[in-house]
């Protein structure tokens, strides 16, 4: 969710030995995707107004400075871009970090049957793809002036 980034503080200090993962991506494909999504709850109601999402985002930006700069190392960064282009070496050094075990069933993730109740419920039975990668840029006449505002 876009909105975990300000539970890393609770979390490190309720679970000093848990592992956060950060993973980031174009910042306008991401704004993009938030803008586009529709959210069940109330908890993400600045996506439905491009200024909103940019001060979110800027807020977002930076608070993920300051846990960085606090909790360092027992923060991983993950870039979505890598993940989606070499699914298996980026998702190998997520595990390595969380001190986890490889499992070739990781590959097939796609074929777990469990419930998901995110936005992204539809897409995590998909298989990796490139199609949200610069997909904002069908849009760009219109998203570009409030992209000018993002730190």
């Amino acid at each position: 969710m876009p909105g975990n980034f300000k539970w890393i503080g609770l979390i490190k200090s309720a679970f000093p030995n848990s592992k956060i993962i950060h993973v980031t991506r174009n910042i306008k494909d991401n704004f993009f995707s938030i803008y586009k999504s529709y959210f069940a709850n109330d908890t993400c109601t600045y996506a439905y107004n491009p200024k909103n999402i940019v001060n979110y985002f800027n807020i977002y930006t930076k608070t993920m400075k300051i846990w960085k700069k606090l909790f360092n190392d027992e923060i991983y960064e993950c870039k979505y871009e890598d993940l989606v282009d070499d699914y298996e070496t980026e998702t190998k050094n997520i595990l390595k970090f969380c001190d986890l075990e490889w499992d070739n069933d990781v590959i097939n993730y796609f074929n777990n049957k469990r419930k998901v109740l995110t936005v992204s419920s539809a897409q995590v039975r998909e298989k990796i793809y490139h199609s949200s990668i610069n997909s904002w840029i069908n849009y760009k006449d219109k998203l570009e002036p409030y992209f000018r505002d993002l730190k």
